[in-house]
């Protein structure tokens, strides 16, 4: 009996390891994580310019190549960036991290919802493919032209003291440059000081084959100040945030470098990112613009429901903006208050500037708060509202009658159902009088619906004419139009 039983354990041993082999041989290889979450956030900036791809693997895994393609979600195949990897060597860690350079956002690449896919091959030719969904943000721009090594080496002529040696942006396309100063007058030609440009004295001369490297011979003094224009005071140098540049002043030496960011009627501000402290994976990132730069005041994220005083979700400053940013779960079904201090953000009308409630794809939320409870620039909710313009039955004759009055749904939300006519226009008032009901008028941009603006222009008709159910939500400070049958 005892053989028996020793002859059946060796079996069933021997049963075990081919059974094992045989799984082993038919399994596919995977990765077991890229250390991100669907719907996570990657921020691709001119220091970091690579989409980080981590590879999670077994120890016994043979892997023959891996491909990996990134491509926008709503161009699916189409691939913007991706690489295959040959020769795979396992880490001692079990774990690779593959960097992916991004292209920028002018080559194709702008930020929005990515898909990252994947297809892992064995040495036996077995593969496995899988893919997720990123929230890649394109903070990248393209670096200005050094023109440094471009610039002629030439004496100085004769009466000048020394080389101006330009950098423009790359939107300056190769147009004429001047100089525009106080000492223009002296030089006989041209209009007078501070003209603008056109001058021909003070015409740059462009480097060839460059759009963007100027130069030009001056003579200056200490108390010598000028701009650069493209011609005109409309088209003067500007500085990287669009705001007005400082005059240059001569540095006394007999070669000049100066660097032209933005031009007043091309600004192209920087692209914005995010503090890597307000994002992370598996967290929704939330964006508030709050109107200010004070660095002094603190903000919060308040989940709907919970007191103000709740300060566990605090929010960080974004470098060089009025914005700040906190971070929350991935939540469907949660709001949340900006709060400053211990007040509620508001819009326009006082109600409660909420950010989400998330969408399940979005990431960062961005959100705009106007106000906070108490600014004493919040304005009152008309009690009734009335609809007046050429797009309505009753043209821009004031008053209207009660067939142009809204019903109130609730607070806040008002709706009419009414003809409209296309190629006109209408706004919303609250004081149905002959006399000065445009003091109190409502306007907007859009045509089918759009953002509520107080003492806004005229809202466009839309294209069709005919009925229209209109809803105004002084809450969401938005107005929807749904035509009818």
């Amino acid at each position: 009996m005892k053989k028996i039983t020793s002859l059946f354990s060796v079996t069933a041993l021997l049963m075990a390891v081919i059974l094992w082999g045989c799984k082993k041989d038919s399994e596919i290889p995977t990765l077991g994580t890229f250390g991100i979450e669907d719907y996570d956030i990657i921020q691709v900036t001119n220091s970091k310019p690579n989409v980080p791809v981590v590879l999670s693997y077994g120890d016994d895994q043979e892997i023959d190549s891996i491909y990996i393609s990134i491509a926008l979600e709503s161009a699916p195949d189409t691939r913007i960036a991706g690489t295959t990897i040959r020769n795979f060597v396992n880490s001692s860690t079990g774990q690779t991290t593959v960097k992916i350079p991004f292209p920028l956002p002018a080559a194709g690449a702008p930020s929005g919802l990515y898909v990252i896919s994947y297809t892992i091959t064995d040495k036996k030719g077995k593969s496995f493919s899988k893919s997720y969904r990123v929230n890649i943000l394109n903070t990248q721009s393209a670096s200005s032209v050094n023109c440094t090594g471009s610039f002629p080496s030439s004496p100085l002529p004769t009466g000048k003291n020394v080389w101006l040696y330009v950098t423009a942006p790359s939107n300056t396309d190769g147009e004429d440059l001047y100089v525009s100063g106080n000492f223009e007058g002296s030089l006989g030609c041209g209009t007078g000081d501070w003209s603008g440009g056109g001058n021909p004295c003070l015409k740059l001369t462009k480097v060839d084959g460059s759009n963007t490297c100027y130069y030009i011979a001056l003579n200056l003094t200490g108390s010598s100040e000028f701009k650069i224009t493209r011609g005109s005071w409309s088209k003067v140098m500007k500085k990287s945030d669009g705001e007005e540049a400082d005059n240059i002043k001569w540095n006394s030496t007999s070669s000049q470098f100066f660097t032209i960011s933005n031009w007043a009627d091309r600004v192209v501000l920087p692209p914005t990112s995010l503090p890597e402290a307000g994002i992370a994976t598996g967290k929704l990132s939330i964006v508030a613009d709050v109107k200010s730069t004070d660095d002094a005041i603190k903000y919060y994220l308040v989940k709907k429901g919970n007191p103000v005083t709740d300060k566990s979700i605090p929010m960080i400053r974004v470098a060089n903006t009025t914005k700040v940013i906190g971070l929350v779960p991935k939540d469907q079904t949660s709001e949340y208050n900006i709060v400053k201090e211990d007040k509620k953000g508001v819009n326009s009308w006082g109600f409660e500037t909420l950010a989400g409630k998330w969408d399940g794809k979005t990431n960062p939320i961005n959100v705009t708060v106007s106000y906070f409870e108490g600014d004493p620039s919040i304005i009152a909710v008309p009690p009734q509202l009335y609809m007046i313009g050429s797009a309505t039955p009753e043209g821009w004759s004031a008053p209207v009658t009660d067939a142009q009055k809204y019903t109130k749904i609730s607070d806040g939300v008002f709706e009419i159902t009414i003809n409209l006519t296309t190629g006109g226009a209408y706004l919303l008032f609250e004081n149905n009088v002959g006399c000065c009901w445009w003091q109190q008028k409502v306007g907007g941009n859009d045509k089918l619906g759009g953002r509520l603006i107080y003492g806004g222009g005229d809202i466009p008709s839309p294209d069709e004419s005919g009925t229209y159910k209109i809803t105004v939500d002084f809450t969401k400070e938005s107005y929807k139009l749904v035509k009818q049958p």
